[in-house]
């Protein structure tokens, strides 16, 4: 769905001759496709378990420039901090 969106918008940025420099991991980085809890709701447990994961590799690749190679997160603590942002 995001790549979806991310197409669009840099399509109708280019259509009105906007060169707006994005990235889809910046893209990504500041939209919001749900909550936390929505996902967790819809998905079964597995499902969850893989989006989380998907999400936790996502995060460390985007703070692995600012904080060097040997950046990680457990899955418990980034589970937690992902879903404590919805109530934030």
């Amino acid at each position: 769905m995001g790549f979806k969106v991310f197409s669009s918008l840099k399509k109708d940025l280019h259509d009105h001759q906007i060169f707006y420099p994005i990235t889809l991991d910046c893209f990504l980085q500041r939209a919001s496709f749900g909550k936390s809890s929505h996902f967790r709701f819809t998905l079964d447990k597995d499902q969850y378990a893989l989006f989380l994961e998907d999400q936790r590799q996502l995060y460390i690749k985007r703070m692995i420039p600012s904080m060097g190679d040997s950046f990680s997160i457990e899955s418990g603590v980034f589970q937690q901090n992902f879903e404590d942002q919805e109530t934030s």
